[in-house]
């Protein structure tokens, strides 16, 4: 449905972005580039993985889908990355939805 598909996106979008700061910054500042790495998937620590293993299962989808459109460059994040994008995706949505309705009303009036 709409919210897999959404989810798949913020998935996909979560690890691009991480991907676009290790690049930037894997030269010049190792600190950054040394925390960007601690988000990948295969870092994530067994303690964290056991204490959210049902709520990481009902996203496992989003990770089949990564696996099938990925063509070996994508950042695979650490779920506790993934969370705070869906997170952040669910504070701003409204906040984005308003400023685009009112773009379009003034559009319109114009």
């Amino acid at each position: 449905g709409t919210m897999a598909v959404e989810d798949n996106a913020i998935r996909y979008a979560t690890g691009y972005v991480i991907q676009q700061l290790k690049r930037k910054y894997d030269k010049e500042f190792i600190t950054i580039s040394q925390c960007l790495l601690s988000m990948q998937e295969d870092r994530t620590n067994e303690e964290s993985a056991n204490d959210h293993e049902e709520e990481e299962k009902f996203y496992d989808y989003t990770k089949a889908w990564l696996d099938l459109v990925n063509r070996g460059g994508l950042f695979k994040v650490a779920e506790e990355v993934f969370k705070f994008f869906l997170e952040l995706e669910l504070c701003m949505y409204p906040i984005l939805r308003k400023r685009l309705q009112s773009a379009t009303e003034q559009d319109q009036s114009s």
